[in-house]
């Protein structure tokens, strides 16, 4: 049996190593477009702050890959798949058959259509050669504007403000993080990247990037034509899952690859996991693009275990973040933004330092977020997941009772 994976980031190595236990007769290839392989994403704007080293950001050492018994072809991109002759073609023309094929290619960042966009001075910031990049850049600028205001763009202008740079961040959305949080917690993490010094453009975009006569970026101007100085801009504009591979192939395609309970395509034999991949989703009860790090870790290793004949049905995921902006810890999980008639919202408790929101949906709890105290989160977050609760758990949790003690039992 050959197994060929596409990809070599969370859910590509979660995959190999489960493979490598459960086939260890079988031969495993895993192909990457990148140099650098087994590296955590979560892990790049800590080393681009000086918080950890560059070795600190790879989750396998060289000699933990070698030791694996898997083949890593890293450097080279899958280019083309022939999903009848089962292969794959890679940059050099080469050709590799597979029986199985996982494609954890993950995604890649969005560059919108601005005027002087390319060139020296701007950067995405997606892998542990963006994050070198940048690096270096820093010891020759001192200002530097982000575009985007989601969590890449957030944590990377912390990053960058802990290094002594001048941040400006600029968003669309009319407050930070939107995706997954409420004006009202946005707003206190906002208030304290503000109080660290990092300017805000809310609900604008970047609508040129100037450039000196040598081609050296000096300034951008938004699209309600403020001028802010910078000789450093960073597009964190988000990210689209990476497709080019599969061309005009079979394999059904919505936001991102579909797969079924057992993280299958459409097309027998072709798995897919990780950002790459749109899977159930236990809170809106269908298939959604939920591209986060432990996602596609699970991802991996259940699509390999099918891979390898044991048919291990996903239990689905949902939208869910963890993280401490200036000292303020944040878990949120589930959909806790939405302001549609069929959500309730409940608030334990707002102030300046603490937030505590729950959403419910029927009978069941489809979100909630805890900012500056944050323990049970992993009960709250076990209950999102969870088909329904009851009318006494509800009511318990709406009276601050989050212990798995309070809401199991008898009565529960």
């Amino acid at each position: 049996m050959h197994y060929v994976i596409i990809g070599a980031s969370a859910a590509g190595i979660s995959a190999a190593e489960t493979l490598v236990r459960l086939d260890p007769d079988a031969v495993i290839t895993v192909v990457s477009r990148e140099k650098d392989i087994a590296y955590s994403r979560c892990l790049v704007t800590y080393y681009i702050s000086g918080q950890i080293s560059r070795d600190a950001v790879f989750i396998r050492s060289d000699e933990q890959l070698r030791a694996s018994g898997v083949r890593f072809i890293a450097g080279t991109e899958a280019v083309g798949l022939d999903t009848e002759k089962r292969h794959i073609t890679l940059t050099d023309a080469s050709a590799i058959s597979y029986d199985r094929l996982l494609v954890a290619s993950g995604a890649s960042p969005v560059l919108p259509d601005i005027k002087g966009i390319k060139g020296l001075g701007v950067y995405t910031l997606r892998t542990i050669a963006d994050a070198d990049s940048i690096i270096a850049e820093m010891t020759e600028s001192k200002a530097v504007t982000i575009l985007g205001d989601g969590l890449v763009a957030v944590t990377a202008a912390m990053a960058l403000n802990k290094r002594g740079m001048c941040v400006s961040l600029v968003g669309i959305a009319p407050h930070i993080l939107a995706g997954f949080l409420d004006s009202r917690a946005a707003g206190i993490i906002q208030n304290r990247m503000t109080e660290a010094g990092i300017r805000f453009y809310l609900g604008k975009s970047f609508s040129e990037v100037n450039r000196d006569a040598g081609g050296r970026l000096n300034s951008v101007t938004l699209s309600d034509g403020t001028s802010l100085e910078a000789d450093m801009a960073v597009i964190a504009a988000g990210v689209k899952p990476e497709l080019k591979v599969f061309g005009e192939t079979a394999v059904a395609v919505e936001k991102g690859l579909l797969v079924d309970e057992f993280m299958e395509t459409s097309v027998p034999g072709i798995y897919a996991a990780g950002d790459v991949a749109q899977a159930y989703d236990v809170v809106r009860n269908a298939p959604v693009w939920n591209p986060l790090w432990p996602h596609a870790v699970e991802q991996g290793r259940c699509a390999a275990l099918n891979m390898a004949g044991r048919k291990v049905r996903y239990s689905g995921s949902t939208n869910m973040n963890s993280l401490n902006i200036g000292g303020i810890s944040l878990v949120c999980a589930g959909i806790a933004n939405s302001e549609l008639p069929d959500y309730e919202s409940f608030y334990l408790s707002d102030n300046n330092s603490t937030y505590k929101k729950l959403v419910f949906r029927n009978r069941k709890l489809a979100g909630f977020i805890l900012l500056g105290k944050t323990e049970k989160s992993g009960v709250l977050t076990s209950l999102v997941k969870h088909e329904t609760i009851s009318p006494t758990q509800k009511d318990k949790l709406l009276g601050g009772h989050f212990s798995y003690t309070a809401l199991t039992g008898p009565d529960h």
